[in-house]
C-alpha cells in the first residue's frame, strides 16, 4: 500500500521478498525489497511461484502460532479519500 492505513492483513518477509495478504478482499501484494524498497511495483501476478510459496508459509505460520486474525473492516477507512491521496502524492 502506498499509504499507511489500518486494514486487516498479514505480512511475511523472507530474504528480499515481502508479501502482504489482505483479509478484506483476498488481495495479495509481493515486493522485491532489494530492487523496490518503496514497495511500488506489485510482483504478485508476475512472480506467481514466489507468491504461492510465501502465502503458504504465512498460512502455516498463522496456524502454528494460533495467531489472531482480524477480519472486521476498519469502519473509519475511506477508500475514496485514499484514492485521492494516491492520485495527488504518488
Amino acid at each position: 500500500d502506498p499509504l499507511f492505513r489500518t486494514r486487516p492483513g498479514s505480512v511475511i518477509i523472507e530474504g528480499n521478498w515481502k508479501l502482504h495478504y489482505y483479509y478484506e478482499d483476498g488481495g495479495i501484494e509481493l515486493y522485491d525489497l532489494n530492487s523496490d524498497p518503496g514497495e511500488r511495483k506489485n510482483l504478485a501476478s508476475i512472480n506467481t511461484i514466489k507468491t504461492a510459496e510465501l502465502l503458504a508459509k504465512l498460512e502455516v505460520w498463522l496456524k502454528e502460532e494460533q495467531a489472531p486474525v482480524q477480519f472486521e473492516l476498519n469502519p473509519h477507512f475511506d477508500s475514496l479519500f485514499e484514492q485521492e491521496l494516491i492520485a495527488e502524492f504518488y
